[in-house]
């Protein structure tokens, strides 16, 4: 079962504040590790149930918020700017499903 994830900052859990959202502040650097740690959470659950391939795509601001470093490495990942199909970067008929 092939998955993709658009992944944005706004609604990831405990991101709640505009001074989370950008910038160099810690507020930001930690909302970028929630919002990391929420993805592998889900990708988690994914591969437990069935993914055999994840994509994921970064679509907040600069669109490198996921911290790669710390992002499963089953897990592919689309990060940077721009992107031709925006939120659906990555997304084709290939696909079993979208989140």
């Amino acid at each position: 079962m092939k998955i993709n994830i658009s992944a944005d900052i706004e609604g990831i859990w405990g991101v709640v504040s505009k001074k989370q959202l950008g910038g160099e502040s810690s507020d930001y650097q930690r909302a970028r590790k929630l919002m990391t740690k929420e993805v592998n959470l889900l990708c988690k659950f994914l591969w437990e149930n069935g993914a055999t391939e994840i994509l994921v795509n970064d679509f907040h601001g600069p669109m490198d918020n996921i911290l790669i470093e710390e992002l499963d490495p089953k897990t592919g990942m689309i990060s940077g700017y721009p992107k031709t199909h925006g939120m659906m970067e990555g997304l084709d008929e290939n696909f079993d499903g979208a989140l």
